[in-house]
């Protein structure tokens, strides 16, 4: 039917229908964005956990070579990348990014060896960020560091295996 031929009263219902279509039309926009939002997170989490594996995959250098390396690709994996730095400690010894310090905004997680906490993992912010799942940080990205700390703890494991006995 031709806008002309309606009514004032159908007007008025085609007009409250365009309406809530296009308020729902923006509900789907904005969860879309959201959802994009987060699987570039996971894909930044993916790519950190992969570097980390060929790092440690990776016979031919030393285990403070891997520890430098690691913490080196660490804030990469996080939300906010541009303010994210991290250390590892293991025993007396400690790796870090340039320009570490050590803020209130931390995540940390233990590095195991045999059972035994031998160091630790963290990442700070060196600014404040929107408090999300743990203060600032994602959720998945306690996993990411447990994950790392986790892989670093059995790849000191198999290296301290692989020594010979002096």
């Amino acid at each position: 039917m031709n806008d002309e031929y309606k009514t004032k009263e159908q007007l008025i219902t085609e007009l409250a229908t365009l309406r809530q279509r296009i308020t729902e039309l923006e509900t789907v926009e904005r969860e879309y964005c959201q959802l994009a939002e987060h699987l570039r997170e996971r894909s930044k989490e993916l790519a950190c956990i992969y570097a980390v594996a060929q790092i440690i995959d990776n016979p031919n250098i030393s285990l403070q070579e891997v520890y430098q390396q690691v913490v080196d690709i660490l804030p990469a994996g996080w939300q906010y990348p541009e303010v994210a730095c991290a250390r590892i400690i293991v025993g007396d010894k400690q790796v870090k990014t340039r320009g570490y310090k050590e803020t209130k905004w931390k995540l940390s997680s233990d590095i195991e060896v045999c059972g035994v906490k031998n160091g630790t993992v963290d990442v700070c912010y060196l600014e404040q960020k929107p408090e999300m799942h743990i203060g600032p940080f994602l959720s998945e990205e306690w996993l990411l560091i447990s994950i790392v700390a986790g892989r670093l703890g059995r790849v000191a494991e198999s290296r301290q295996a692989d020594k010979p006995p002096t």
